[in-house]
């Protein structure tokens, strides 16, 4: 390699460390919508590996992600793409929630919990970066697979 592509490869990775420094300083959250326009998403295809996980239910989960060059998004929302759980509590006012469906919904979000324990378990970024409850987007993999297959082969999925 010649010397000037060093250099452009130096320029490169110092400003994808400052990318991933603003990105764990700030939480990128959805209150910054006018900075993050300017930002461009992540290459498709990228998955980034989950530590910490905590599931919400069983389709939002809390979770450290981590970049490259040892960077850490610490204790961030991630609401899962390509499927709707079931409730697991009655919080969510924009559905109609039944006693039932917090009991699907409990047993789903274990048995996520209990499947995260022995899996390798990653995220891809989605094609917007949050919505509008400021929660991350993106397909959760387990071991390599969508986590919504797994969620629709044991019916977690709300039907409505």
């Amino acid at each position: 390699m010649k010397r000037h592509e060093y250099k452009f490869i130096a320029i490169y990775a110092a400003a994808c460390l400052v990318f991933a420094y603003y990105v764990a300083t700030t939480g990128f959250s959805a209150g910054r919508a006018a900075a993050a326009s300017t930002l461009s998403a992540p290459p498709s295809g990228c998955a980034y590996a989950l530590d910490n996980i905590r599931v919400v239910d069983g389709d939002t989960f809390q979770a450290d992600i981590l970049l490259p060059w040892g960077v850490t998004l610490r204790q961030q929302k991630i609401r899962s793409l390509g499927y709707d759980a079931w409730e697991s509590n009655k919080k969510r006012r924009s559905v109609n929630v039944t006693d039932a469906e917090v009991v699907k919904g409990k047993v789903a979000a274990a048995a996520v919990r209990k499947l995260f324990t022995t899996a390798r378990v990653s995220c891809s970024p989605g094609k917007r970066d949050r919505d509008r409850y400021g929660r991350i987007l993106a397909t959760i993999l387990v071991d390599g697979k969508p986590l919504a297959e797994w969620m629709r082969q044991r019916h977690f999925l709300r039907t409505e």
